[in-house]
């Protein structure tokens, strides 16, 4: 997505995560997530094991989730393109 992540903070990210394609759902996690992270980062907050288990399988499961999205939607695409044939004597 060419979104440069390390240099913003969770409201910059989630205002430019508005404009992909994610559901609602998937944002309203992903902001919980980030703000919940920005808790451990910053406020040095300790998280139960359990929830940080939660946390990376539920994030892995959308990682995955919106990578295979990706790779149906750019398949589609490409199978959509139509071929570009060489006529016989055209200049190339």
């Amino acid at each position: 997505y060419n979104i440069p992540v390390l240099d913003m903070t969770t409201d910059e990210f989630c205002a430019n995560l508005t404009e992909l394609e994610v559901t609602e759902d998937q944002y309203i996690w992903i902001k919980a997530f980030l703000m919940y992270s920005d808790l451990v980062k910053f406020a040095k907050y300790i998280p139960e094991r359990e929830r940080t288990e939660t946390d990376f399988n539920d994030s892995h499961q959308l990682v995955d989730h919106i990578m295979h999205s990706e790779l149906r939607k750019l398949a589609a695409e490409q199978q959509a393109a139509p071929s570009k044939k060489i006529e016989e004597g055209a200049d190339v």
